[in-house]
């Protein structure tokens, strides 16, 4: 027979408990993934991208290459802290899974609703907000104005831009 005050001391869900990193593991960890990108996205894009006509195209390639590099480095960690690669896995430990309740610990498909007003938000930032907040972010911090040529929007609606991409579907699949 189990006793009630042991059961209200074990895990309320499946997940297993994962082992906690030192301040030094999780530091390591964010600059083994920040700084590659900081490099590739601000010293590499803006080099490369005076080399080629297609200055928006380079700046892509570049930050994919920082991206590939960052899934693998979240693979490598999921090997070593779990020694497989098995989708259970990786649902497991990514917390692929359906919300849970904070106090029961059931999954519950209904707190997917919380999302509805963050996509809102998103969007109305998006498509209003965002220009006002960028250049006032910019003007306190003016250091992190970004590299210029970077902007998508504004290559994009360039004439020259615009007859380069007429036709080239590869180059809007992977923009979209």
């Amino acid at each position: 027979m189990i006793d009630k005050k042991e059961q209200k001391t074990e895990p309320k869900n499946d997940i297993a408990l994962l082992p906690q990193y030192s301040l030094r593991h999780i530091l390591l960890i964010w600059a083994a993934a920040a700084i590659p990108m900081g490099i590739l996205g601000w010293g590499v894009a803006p080099a490369l991208a005076h080399l080629s006509q297609t200055p928006v195209l380079v700046r892509l390639a570049v930050l994919t290459i920082g991206l590939v590099w960052q899934f693998l480095l979240v693979m490598i960690l999921l090997y070593r802290e779990a020694g497989n690669l098995r989708w259970s896995t990786i649902r497991q430990r990514l917390w692929l899974t359906a919300p849970r309740s904070p106090r029961t610990g059931t999954p519950r498909a209904r707190l997917w609703w919380w999302l509805v007003p963050l996509i809102l938000l998103i969007a109305i930032y998006d498509l209003g907000l965002g220009g006002s907040v960028d250049h006032l972010w910019v003007s306190v911090f003016p250091f992190l104005a970004a590299p210029s040529g970077s902007d998508l929007s504004t290559i994009l609606a360039t004439p020259q831009a615009q007859a380069q991409l007429a036709g080239a579907w590869n180059v809007w699949g992977s923009l979209s």
